[in-house]
């Protein structure tokens, strides 16, 4: 019995490519990125023999829940803080700097007259570094608190990153680094990344060793790193 369909995707054609891969982007898209020279039939005969696979991606991304619509940066976008949806709210006049609070589940960004999108996004991603900051800062500092052995690198700082697709990294100095987009996610997740990123600070690498730091910790810790995965489309950069 034969499975396989007609797929409609995007080429990419790469000199420095040395085989044919596929991938499909959390917008439904189908990307094939093969060698500069491969013909057209042997890309076509890949995606044939695939298309099983990529009909069951599909689904699954199509499964996804959506992100919130593009931010505007005016008054009624909606943001998300900790899962929680936050409506913006622009109060023009009255200060001299543009700046942003959030009271319950409104972020209320004030802003002089005549100030445009860029100050208004700078004031809420200010607002939303400062926050992540002060939140990872007590989550990790509560992790390492409850760990009785002591770490192989030493905590040096913690930042909030503008990662488009990671959600956090440590460096080899004990530099721990969250995406911003982290903090849309629910807070058992959260706190799921800065056990994730603590726990390179005593093995620095996904070992089974890291894992088994995790199980001890966190015992479903895969579950919400697989509830993180499913929750990519709503955690999304601006």
């Amino acid at each position: 019995m034969n499975n396989r369909v007609k797929v409609q995707y995007e080429l990419q054609r790469r000199r420095n490519r040395k085989r044919i891969s596929l991938r499909v982007t959390d917008d439904a898209t189908v990307l094939v990125v093969a060698p500069l020279r491969t013909p057209l039939t042997v890309i076509e005969e890949v995606v044939s023999k695939h298309s099983p696979w990529i009909t069951a991606k599909l689904t699954q991304v199509k499964q996804l829940p959506p992100s919130l619509p593009p931010l505007t940066y005016t008054t009624g976008d909606r943001l998300l803080v900790l899962e929680e949806e936050c409506t913006l709210q622009i109060e023009h006049g009255g200060v001299y700097a543009t700046t942003c609070i959030r009271q319950g589940s409104t972020l209320i960004v004030k802003t002089r007259k005549g100030s445009g999108v860029q100050a208004i996004r700078k004031a809420l991603l200010g607002w939303y570094i400062d926050f992540g900051k002060q939140l990872y800062h007590q989550l990790v500092t509560q992790w390492m608190s409850q760990i009785e052995e002591a770490p192989n690198l030493e905590l040096a700082s913690i930042e909030i990153a503008f990662y488009p697709k990671r959600w956090g990294s440590c460096s080899q100095k004990g530099e721990l680094r969250f995406a911003l987009r982290s903090l849309m996610l629910p807070y058992p997740i959260v706190n799921y990344l800065a056990l994730h990123e603590v726990a390179h600070l005593y093995y620095f690498n996904h070992g089974q060793e890291f894992k088994c730091f995790l199980d001890t910790y966190m015992s479903d810790w895969k579950e919400r790193q697989k509830t993180m995965n499913r929750l990519r489309r709503q955690a999304v950069a601006f």
